[in-house]
């Protein structure tokens, strides 16, 4: 890893009630005590719109879980965020992980508001209360190339940090080692 001090993350993190034109950057799909599976989206408030809090990030807020009554806020979530039926069509039964993915980066309003934490009320969290139709459908690419992270429920799992065996043929496989590519590597 190359040491870069200007080339550090600037994001801060919303601490605000309010509406705000947002993206979904990340989720983490996880279970429930009860065993029911839940998406968690997290949002990044647009900078291509003027608005207060542009480029903050919302963690943790946005929670669904894949029962009878999650599946009408996840729907409502859905058609906020205008997904095309061909991303996800009617009527099919649709993992949440597709679901997540799908909604990556598709521009919806949010309204945040802030509460107590449910096992902390000395701590202050932020709750998505609404979303509707973004009134800035289009989102600048940059913003989206640079911002979306993705599936970030196994971040921490040693597993994925694992490098994949290869075939013995494969001038790249590197014996299955990890290898260090620089820029400086690379072709062009």
């Amino acid at each position: 890893m190359k040491i870069n001090r200007k080339n550090i993350a600037e994001s801060k993190y919303l601490n605000e009630d309010g509406t705000f034109e947002a993206f979904p950057y990340s989720y983490l799909i996880g279970t429930t005590s009860t065993g029911n599976n839940t998406m968690t989206i997290n949002y990044r408030i647009r900078e291509d719109v003027p608005q207060p809090h542009q480029g903050e990030i919302v963690d943790y807020a946005d929670r669904y879980n894949d029962s009878k009554i999650g599946e009408k806020y996840i729907n409502t979530l859905i058609v906020n965020a205008n997904v095309s039926e061909e991303e996800l069509p009617d009527n099919e039964n649709i993992g949440l992980s597709a679901i997540a993915k799908a909604l990556l980066g598709k521009p919806i309003r949010i309204t945040n508001k802030r509460k107590e934490k449910y096992n902390d009320p000395t701590k202050q969290v932020n709750d998505i209360s609404y979303t509707e139709v973004s009134q800035a459908p289009n989102i600048a690419a940059s913003e989206l190339g640079r911002n979306i992270r993705g599936d970030v429920s196994n971040k921490n799992s040693s597993q994925s940090a694992q490098p994949t065996s290869r075939p013995s043929g494969d001038p790249f496989a590197n014996n299955g080692a990890p290898m260090n590519i620089t820029d400086d590597d690379l072709p062009f």
